[in-house]
C-alpha cells in the first residue's frame, strides 16, 4: 500500500467526517434553540437527515483505512471533535462531556465493526457496518435530547409553552373554518360579540344580539371576529400543564430524541439502498481497492 496516498486519503475522510460531525451537532443546537420541539421547520428536519446520511457513507468509506488502531483515530476522533465543537454554540461545559460521551460510544461501536469485519471472509458493508452506523445514529439522536433537554431546563419559566400551543391550534381551526366564511353572520351580532370572550355553552349563541343564532353557523364568523381562541387554549393549558412543567424538559427530550432516531432511520435505509453503489463507484474512481489474501476459517463440529 503507497504510505502517501494512504494518508492522503485518510486524511480527506477524517476531515470530512470532522465537518459533517460539526455541522449535524450544530444543526441540533439549532434545532434545540428554536424551540419548536411540536412543528419543527421541514428544512431542519432535512437538513439533518442529510447530514446523517453523508456521515454514514463517510463512516463506511473509512473501512479502507482500518488497520489496527487506525480506525480509532479515523472515525472516532474527529465525529468526537466535531460533536464537542458543535456543542460549544451551547455550553462549553456541556461541550467537553458530550465530547468525551460520543468518543467513547463510538469507539466501542467501532471495535465491535472490526471484530465482525474479521470475521468475514468477503467484504460486507452492511454487515460489518450494522450495528456500528446504528449505534452512531443513536448517538446523535442523545446528544439532540441532551441539546434540548439542556436548554428546555434553562429556559422552561420563560417559555410559554400555553402560547405555541395556542397559536397551533388558532391556525387549525383557521384552516377548517376558512370553507365556511361566505356563510352571512348578522351585523348587530357581529357588533355586540366583537372581542367578548367565546361563551362556553353553544345555547348561548341563540341569544346574542337578541336574534335566533345557529351555533353551526357561527363557526363560520369566527375568524372574520376579535375572539381570541388562542388566548383561551393558552390559558387553559398553562392551567392544565402547571403541576407538571418540571417534567417538561425530560418530555422535550424523549420527544427530540424519538424525532431525530426516526430521521436517522430515514437516512440507515437510504444508506442500505446505495451503499453497494457507493463502494462500487469509489472503487471504479480508484479511492478504494479490493484486494484478495490468503485466510483460515474455523469450523466447529461433533
Amino acid at each position: 500500500m503507497n504510505k502517501s496516498a494512504y494518508a492522503i486519503k485518510s486524511g480527506i475522510v477524517f476531515l470530512l467526517l470532522l465537518g459533517n460531525s460539526f455541522y449535524l451537532t450544530y444543526t441540533l443546537v439549532q434545532y434545540a434553540l428554536t424551540e419548536q420541539y411540536f412543528s419543527p421547520p421541514i428544512s431542519l428536519l432535512g437538513t439533518i437527515a442529510v447530514f446523517m446520511l453523508t456521515i454514514l457513507y463517510l463512516y463506511a468509506l473509512s473501512v479502507g483505512g482500518w488497520k489496527t488502531w487506525e480506525q480509532y483515530a479515523l472515525v472516532a476522533l474527529p465525529i468526537a471533535l466535531g460533536v464537542f465543537g458543535g456543542t460549544m454554540f451551547l455550553s462549553p461545559s456541556y461541550a467537553i462531556i458530550v465530547g468525551v460521551v460520543a468518543l467513547a460510544l463510538v469507539s466501542y461501536d467501532t471495535l465491535i465493526a472490526s471484530k465482525v469485519k474479521e470475521q468475514l471472509i468477503k467484504f460486507a458493508p452492511r454487515i460489518i457496518l450494522r450495528f456500528a452506523l446504528r449505534g452512531l445514529l443513536t448517538m446523535f439522536s442523545l446528544v439532540g435530547a441532551f441539546l434540548v433537554f439542556i436548554h428546555a431546563a434553562r429556559v422552561d419559566q420563560k417559555v410559554d409553552l400555553g402560547s405555541k400551543i395556542g397559536g397551533l391550534v388558532q391556525q387549525q381551526v383557521v384552516k377548517i373554518v376558512e370553507p365556511q366564511l361566505a356563510q352571512k353572520v348578522p351585523a348587530n351580532l357581529l357588533s355586540e360579540i366583537e372581542g367578548r370572550p367565546l361563551p362556553m355553552d353553544p345555547e348561548l349563541f341563540t341569544t346574542l344580539g337578541g336574534e335566533q343564532f345557529d351555533s353551526n353557523s357561527m363557526v363560520g364568523g369566527l375568524p372574520a371576529l376579535n375572539l381570541d381562541l388562542e388566548k383561551t387554549v393558552e390559558n387553559e393549558f398553562n392551567k392544565l400543564i402547571e403541576p407538571y412543567k418540571q417534567f417538561l424538559p425530560p418530555l422535550m427530550g424523549i420527544l427530540a430524541f424519538a424525532l431525530i432516531r426516526f430521521l436517522g432511520s430515514i437516512a440507515y435505509i437510504g444508506y442500505g439502498l446505495t451503499v453497494d453503489l457507493l463502494f462500487l463507484l469509489f472503487k471504479k474512481i480508484g479511492f478504494l481497492h479490493a484486494e484478495t489474501v490468503p485466510a483460515e476459517k474455523e469450523v466447529i463440529t461433533f
